[in-house]
C-alpha cells in the first residue's frame, strides 16, 4: 500500500510504501490507521503542528462491493482522545485511482492551502480564495476532479464538532474537521486513472458477492429512516433532550420514513453497492441534496421536538454546507432548547424555525453559536446546566438511550470514539434480550461481541449497513486471501478487529483518558425514565463498566 506523507509546515509531499507485513497484519481502515497513529508517538495537543490526520482505505476498496469507506483516524478536539470518522461515497475509491492508499496529514500550512493530487503526483496550492467558502462552494471549484474532500466554516472556526465533507458524505463525528481548520487544510482532491491492485484477483467472488447482497436491497428502499421501527416500541428513542424515551405514533409517523416519503425526489447511494440507500430531498432554497438519515433526522426532530420534515431537511443540508456532525449539533441545540426555558442561557430558543439560524450561527461561530461551537460539555461549563448536559467524555451522545438499552452505556462511555452509538450498536440484542437485557455479565458480554463485530467493517473498509448479508465476510477475507497473498478468515480478521480495540485505547491511555471520566451525566444516571419496572442507578453502570472491564483484561 502506497502512503502520501504531507508535511504543511515545509509544504512537502513524498510517497512511502507501507511494508507488506505491516499490512498483512493491520489490513487497513482503523487497525492500519491507528498502527500508523501510535507510530507517531501520539502525545500531542489536537489541534498543533505536531498532530497528524490520516486518510485510511484498505486493500478491498474498489475492487470488492461496498469496500468504498475512507475512514478518518486522528486525536479529537472534542476531548483530546483518540478518535476516528468514516464516510463512504466514491473519495476512497478515487483517492486509490489518484495513486495512494492513504495519505498522512502533519505539519501546518501559514496560509490556507489545498492538496491536489492527479495520477500520483501530489501537489499543495494556494487555497486563500477558498477560505471561508460552504462545502459546496468548494465541490463546484473542484467540479473536474473525480472526489473532493473538504472543511466548511466550521472547520476553520475550530468548532469542536466540525466534520469533514466528502463529496455528498461526511466524516463527521468528534471534531476531526477542526484539525484540518488548524492545519489551514481546505480540501483534498483527488483524480486519477491508475490501476487498483486486486482486481484481476478478485474477479470471480465478486457475482457470489453481489448475490449475497440481494438480500439487502429491499431494506435500501427506506434505509436507516426505519430504525424508529425498532427503537420507539422499545422505549429507547431520546424525546426533548433525553427527558422522555418514546413518542406516540401520531408524532413519530410526520418524522420517520412515512413523513419523508412524500419528499422524495430521487435515489442513489455509494459506489460499488447495489443497494442505494440514499435518498435525495429538496431543500426550501430549492435545491435536492443527499437527504437526512435516522440520526439527523432524531437530532433536529424528536430530540428538538420538532416535527416539521423540511426544517429537518434544511438543517441537514446546512450542517453539510458549514462541515458540521448534524448528530453533535442537533445535542448542543437540544440543551441550548432546556437551557434557554430554564432562564440560564442569554438566547429565547422558542421555536423550530430557529433550529436553520442557529446552525449558521454555529458555523460562523456568531452569537451565542460561538458558545454552543464548543460543544454541550464547554457550553454547560460557562453558563450551567451540566445536569442536562447528554455527552460522553465531552461527545454528545446519538439516538439511543442507553437507560433502556444498557448496552449502549458501553459503546458510549467505553467504545473507543466517545459517544458513539458505532462502538457497539447493541439495540436490537438489547432489546430482544428482554428483562435480562439489565444483567452487567450479559450486557457486557454482548457488548463486547457487537463491539468487535462493528469494528470488522472498518478495518476492511465495507459498509456497516450490508455486514449482515450472508456469506459477505467469509467472501471479503477470500478476496483479501488472493489481493495479499495471505491466508485470512472470518476468524482472522475478527483477531484483528479485536486488537484494533486494544490499539486504539493505548492511545487513549497514553493521552492521558481517564477511568473516573468513562462515565454519564445526572441526565442518563439519575433522571431516569427507564422502561417499565426498571429504573438505571449509576451503581448499576458502574458494575456494568466493572464486567467489561474484567471481560476485556483492562
Amino acid at each position: 500500500m502506497r502512503l502520501l506523507k504531507v508535511d504543511l509546515t515545509s509544504q512537502e509531499a513524498w510517497a512511502e510504501d507501507i511494508p507488506k507485513k505491516t499490512v498483512e497484519k493491520h489490513v487497513g481502515g482503523r487497525s492500519l490507521g491507528s498502527h500508523l497513529l501510535l507510530e507517531t508517538d501520539p502525545d500531542y495537543p489536537p489541534l498543533s503542528e505536531e498532530a497528524h490526520l490520516l486518510f485510511m482505505t484498505s486493500p478491498l476498496v474498489g475492487v470488492f462491493p461496498c469496500a468504498n469507506r475512507t475512514c478518518v483516524v486522528g486525536v479529537s478536539p472534542a476531548n483530546g482522545l483518540y478518535s476516528f470518522a468514516n464516510a463512504g461515497g466514491k473519495f476512497a475509491i478515487a483517492l486509490r485511482k489518484a495513486g495512494f492508499d492513504a495519505v498522512d496529514v502533519f505539519g501546518a500550512a501559514k496560509r490556507p492551502v489545498y492538496l491536489s493530487i492527479i495520477d500520483g503526483v501530489p501537489e499543495i496550492v494556494s487555497a486563500g480564495h477558498l477560505w471561508g467558502k460552504t462545502t459546496g462552494k468548494v465541490r463546484q471549484y473542484f467540479k473536474n476532479y473525480s472526489s473532493v474532500a473538504c472543511i466548511g466554516p466550521a472547520g476553520e472556526k475550530l468548532v469542536k464538532f466540525a466534520g469533514i465533507q466528502m463529496d455528498e458524505r461526511s466524516a463527521a463525528r468528534t471534531g476531526l474537521g477542526s484539525v484540518l481548520g488548524y492545519k489551514k487544510l481546505k480540501a483534498i482532491a483527488v483524480s486519477g486513472n491508475q490501476p487498483i491492485p486486486g482486481e484481476e484477483e478478485v474477479r470471480e467472488i465478486i457475482p457470489k458477492a453481489m448475490e449475497s447482497l440481494k438480500s439487502m436491497i429491499p431494506w435500501g428502499e427506506v434505509g436507516t429512516l426505519d430504525t424508529t421501527d425498532l427503537v420507539n416500541p422499545g422505549k429507547c428513542y431520546p424525546v426533548n433532550n433525553y427527558r422522555e424515551n418514546h413518542l406516540p405514533d401520531e408524532k413519530l409517523a410526520r418524522i420517520d420514513f412515512r413523513g419523508f416519503k412524500p419528499l422524495v425526489k430521487g435515489r442513489g447511494g455509494c459506489m460499488l453497492c447495489p443497494v442505494q440507500c440514499a435518498r435525495d430531498f429538496e431543500t426550501s432554497w430549492k435545491e435536492v441534496r443527499d437527504g437526512p438519515e435516522y440520526e439527523t433526522a432524531w437530532s433536529f426532530g424528536a430530540n428538538l421536538e420538532n416535527y416539521d420534515p423540511k426544517i429537518i431537511i434544511d438543517a441537514n443540508a446546512l450542517c453539510d454546507e458549514y462541515g458540521l456532525d448534524t448528530i453533535s449539533t442537533g445535542v448542543v441545540l437540544a440543551w441550548l432548547k432546556e437551557a434557554s426555558e430554564k432562564g440560564i442561557v442569554p438566547y429565547d430558543f422558542n421555536s423550530a424555525s430557529q433550529i436553520t439560524e442557529l446552525i449558521k450561527m454555529i458555523g460562523r461561530r456568531e452569537g451565542i453559536g460561538d458558545d454552543l461551537a464548543e460543544g454541550v460539555l464547554g457550553a454547560s461549563e460557562k453558563y450551567g446546566g451540566k445536569e442536562f448536559a447528554v455527552h460522553a467524555y465531552g461527545v454528545e451522545l446519538a439516538a439511543y438511550d442507553p437507560r433502556s438499552v444498557p448496552g449502549m452505556l458501553i459503546s458510549y462511555a467505553l467504545g473507543s470514539k466517545k459517544g458513539s452509538h458505532l462502538n457497539a450498536w447493541t439495540v436490537a440484542a438489547d432489546i430482544k434480550a428482554g428483562k435480562k437485557r439489565f444483567s452487567p455479565k450479559e450486557v457486557a458480554r454482548r457488548a463486547n461481541r457487537i463491539m468487535v463485530d462493528n469494528t470488522i467493517p472498518d478495518v476492511l473498509c465495507i459498509c456497516r449497513f450490508v455486514r449482515d448479508a450472508e456469506g459477505l465476510e467469509a467472501l471479503a477475507a477470500q478476496a483479501l486471501s488472493r489481493i495479499l497473498g495471505k491466508k485470512y478468515t472470518s476468524s482472522s480478521i475478527r483477531r484483528i478487529a479485536d486488537s484494533t480495540l486494544e490499539k486504539e485505547r493505548e492511545i487513549s491511555l497514553l493521552r492521558g483518558m481517564e477511568k473516573e471520566k468513562e462515565t454519564f451525566t445526572e441526565r442518563i444516571l439519575s433522571q431516569d425514565p427507564g422502561v417499565e419496572g426498571h429504573r438505571l442507578t449509576e451503581e448499576e453502570f458502574e458494575r456494568i463498566k466493572e464486567e467489561f472491564y474484567r471481560l476485556r483484561g483492562w
